[in-house]
């Protein structure tokens, strides 16, 4: 922190992030990384040791590859093989089965231990992307100014005061978020709400006869089971109206819920803990210079395992454009994209936690079986089937940084696939470490700036957009291109009738030049839907900043200096 200078006032930093959990700590990291320092300040003073969230998917461990930490995280994960859908007996229903080569370079399903990994998370944040994190404090008002949002906090400890400055704040402060709440933010939603019951646990000798996760179908009480990794197992049990957590661990209840896994004996209780399952979001993103992120933004059942994938979403979206707004290479406008892109992405996910949850509960308890049976047969549905078997991944609504009429087909909104490519050494290496942290235009076969003007290639590196030339399998070594030895991206190529992509650094397809009617006819078309959208200057042209804009012209001047 540095304070502002010639007034002695206090501290100034570009973005501090309130709360320390892994939303905050990743969003802090990527802004890191990015050359943005950021500041964590978070309540409590450790990790908190016991799990809660228990599901990565396969585009959040392409995010932590983007930190460096996505081998780490790895460690303290279990692959899912499958979850099964079973009914109150235990008989299978259906199976859907989770890759262990998902599309994005990663096993599609993984399970893990929350804190292993936010003690990987927070060791990569302050010992490589610079991120500075202060535990221990709370944070007691922010006050937004015409220039800064102001900050005052606490250390718990000694109750010391201090304040500092930010351009930005990002509330990462969870469920019951205070920042929220002084903003006079009303959380909206649909009419779903469910008390649950969950308990982790060590079990002795593992369950090797149970190692798929399981949804039980049982309308008199539904139930997850969940392999963690390692010895650890999750359950959860929905609870019945007027029941209380004491009812569901006094030792013979419990026993007999968790009797179709395995002998109580087995069992280690790490945490019982009851919880009010809602699906619901804020109706604002974002107030001025503050911005909402994960269950402060929004809350969803747990049934697909998306909340805390929705929140490092959330960090990765935010995160690159505020980088770019703080540099000076775009507008401050670009993030009103934020919740534009984000906000649907959630509804999307949440609406389809809250279906597969009706499927689970079915027609609930007493004289309701044809519902139940109904709710049965609805599984076997190919578009529900399909919907579920989706969920991770649906695709972002057009928008300025998703131009509708250059989306190719099928493939608007959707993130690149990640496949293992070889450098012109013969090394074998994830896409993504090819394309580097911003921008990246990928021709497929052939440079795609061959055919470029040199206006246009001037364009090109004013946005510092990375050209990369991929070469189909059979190609012979080429010094400036890397070869698609597995043949994902020359089949996705042809698929889409793409010549080259343009990709921004979140991985999300930004626009494809092709022979398709909803192609660009050419590379240099997108670098020109590029610079619009990012509000940026062509040559020769005035900072593009309105009466509207956080920054004046001079800071923009003095930011490009850093």
């Amino acid at each position: 922190m540095t304070p502002r200078p010639g007034d002695g006032g206090p501290a100034h930093l570009p973005v501090v992030v309130v709360g320390g959990g892994p939303v905050g700590v990743t969003a802090a990291s990527l802004l890191g990384a990015a050359g943005v320092p950021a500041l964590v300040l978070e309540r409590e003073r450790d990790v908190y040791h016991l799990p809660r969230a228990a599901h990565l998917d396969d585009e959040v461990m392409r995010i932590f590859q983007s930190l460096g930490v996505a081998e780490e995280v790895l460690v303290h994960t279990r692959p899912m093989a499958s979850m099964q859908v079973v009914d109150a007996n235990r008989r299978v229903l259906l199976r859907f089965p989770r890759s262990r080569h998902g599309p994005y370079g990663y096993p599609a399903a993984n399970m893990f231990h929350q804190p292993a990994v936010e003690q990987v998370l927070r060791t990569a944040a302050t010992e490589r992307h610079g991120v500075t994190l202060r535990t221990g404090s709370e944070v007691a008002r922010v006050e937004q100014t015409a220039g800064a949002v102001r900050v005052h906090a606490r250390e718990r400890d000694t109750s010391s005061e201090f304040v500092m400055d930010a351009d930005f704040v990002l509330a990462c402060d969870g469920a019951r978020s205070p920042i929220r709440e002084a903003l006079g933010i009303a959380l909206r939603g649909r009419r779903f709400s469910q008390r649950w019951l969950v308990l982790d646990a060590v079990v002795e000798g593992g369950l090797a006869g149970f190692p798929h996760a399981q949804q039980v179908c049982d309308p008199r009480r539904p139930a997850t089971y969940v392999p963690m990794g390692g010895p650890r197992y999750r359950w959860e049990f929905q609870m019945l109206p007027g029941e209380r957590t004491e009812d569901l661990t006094d030792p013979p209840v419990l026993a007999r819920l968790l009797a179709p896994w395995v002998e109580r004996s087995r069992v280690r209780i790490d945490r019982t803990a009851s919880y009010t399952f809602r699906a619901v979001a804020a109706e604002r993103w974002r107030v001025g210079r503050i911005f909402l992120l994960g269950d402060a933004v929004h809350q969803m059942p747990p049934f697909l395992g998306q909340g805390l994938c929705a929140g490092i979403r959330d960090a990765h979206n935010l995160a690159w454009k505020l980088a770019l707004v703080v540099a000076g290479r775009a507008d401050p406008a670009v993030l009103d994209t934020y919740e534009g892109e984000r906000a649907p992405h959630v509804a999307g996910i949440t609406r389809r936690a809250v279906l597969f949850g009706g499927v689970m509960q079915g027609g609930g308890r007493g004289g309701h079986g044809m519902r139940w049976l109904a709710s049965r047969a609805a599984l076997g549905v190919p578009g529900l089937r399909r919907l579920i078997e989706r969920q991770q991944v649906p695709g972002l609504r057009p928008g300025p940084l998703l131009p509708a009429a250059v989306r190719g087909p099928g493939m608007g909104g959707r993130l690149l696939p990640q496949p293992v490519v070889m450098l012109p050494d013969g090394t074998p290496t994830r896409l993504d470490h090819v394309l580097g942290p911003g921008f990246a235009l990928i021709g497929f076969g052939s440079d795609p700036l061959g055919d470029s003007t040199p206006e246009a290639r001037a364009d090109w590196e004013r946005l510092d957009v990375l050209p990369v030339t991929v070469t189909p399998p059979a190609a012979a070594p080429h010094a400036h291109a890397v070869n698609d030895v597995t043949g994902v991206l020359t089949d996705w190529a042809a698929r889409h009738r793409a010549s080259s992509v343009l990709v921004r650094p979140d991985r999300y397809i930004f626009g494809v030049a092709g022979t398709h009617p909803r192609a660009a006819p050419s590379p240099d078309h997108l670098a020109v839907l590029l610079r619009r959208a990012l509000r940026r200057p062509a040559q020769g042209e005035a900072p593009p900043f309105g009466s509207g804009s956080f920054y004046s012209a001079a800071r923009y001047t003095s930011m490009k200096r850093r």
